[in-house]
């Protein structure tokens, strides 16, 4: 093992120790992937852009209303836990392991993993048949904001940080819900937060349905 090796080693043990990151099975091919990119002395990215394709490769546009939208397949179905994976190695990656490195080296797997997860809502929402009462609830306290700055763009969003009033959205989700679960508990169950977020992700089309659908 190489001294990038190990320091991605090092990297993935505090991803998985200090963060407490689950590794699945999806975690683990990437891991596979970056490790034999960082086999030689000069990084070959090939293994991480043959691993892009396999989580997610475009194959055309689709609609949903007015919004456009990349149709991407894979073999991956990426849950929200990978999602958080990913953000947390690509933060410390970036930041405190690979800082001159890891744009280059993430730069393959931003993209598919992002567009499939985000393809997945698209197919989830759409399956279960469009606006359901969980949507609504959600929507219905959501946080807005509207930027009034007039220079090279204007926007009207989301508050990032707390879109339901707290820092904790996977809780404020579920209280919002009405879900039950142990109050005493460090953590949700798993799939809780799981459904939780894809209700999450499934806003971005149940907004524009309601909108277009209001009187």
């Amino acid at each position: 093992m190489n001294s990038n090796q190990e320091k991605f080693a090092k990297l993935w043990q505090h991803i998985t120790g200090s963060c407490r990151k689950v590794e699945s099975e999806c975690m683990l091919l990437l891991k596979a992937a970056f490790m034999e990119t960082l086999a030689t002395e000069e990084p070959n990215i090939r293994p991480l852009i043959t691993l892009s394709d396999r989580i997610g490769k475009h194959v055309e546009f689709r609609y949903h209303r007015h919004r456009m939208l990349p149709e991407t397949v894979g073999e991956w179905h990426i849950t929200n836990a990978d999602l958080e994976f990913w953000a947390d190695l690509s933060f410390f990656g970036g930041r405190d392991y690979f800082p001159e490195l890891w744009d280059w080296l993430s730069s393959s797997i931003s993209g598919p993993l992002h567009n499939k997860r985000r393809w997945q809502a698209l197919e989830r929402y759409r399956n279960g048949g469009g606006i359901k009462d969980d949507h609504r609830k959600l929507m219905s306290r959501l946080l807005w904001d509207l930027s009034l700055w007039r220079s090279d763009g204007i926007s009207f969003y989301v508050q990032g940080k707390r879109p339901f009033g707290n820092s904790c959205i996977e809780g404020d989700m579920i209280e919002i819900l009405g879900w039950e679960h142990d109050p005493e508990a460090d953590e949700y169950p798993s799939g809780m937060s799981e459904r939780s977020w894809d209700l999450f992700d499934e806003l971005q089309f149940a907004i524009i349905d309601a909108l277009a659908l209001a009187p």
